[in-house]
């Protein structure tokens, strides 16, 4: 995922930066590095964006317990 993915993601999604930063699990600072070139995105965030765009669950919903 580069700049302009990210870009792309959050259009498509109708999220602002603080929304993907949510849906994501980072920081609204890290995506607007991110979207300006100033970071390299991590491998987990293209991981995320491609989970939260197929409605899977976050890292967080793997506490519940399957039956």
């Amino acid at each position: 995922m580069n700049d302009i993915d990210l870009m792309l993601f959050r259009r498509k999604f109708k999220l602002n930066q603080s929304e993907c930063a949510e849906a994501l699990g980072c920081s609204v600072r890290s995506i607007a590095n991110w979207e300006s070139s100033r970071l390299a995105i991590p491998d987990y965030i293209g991981l995320a964006a491609s989970a939260y765009a197929h409605s899977l669950p976050s890292w967080g919903g793997r506490d519940k317990k399957i039956k």
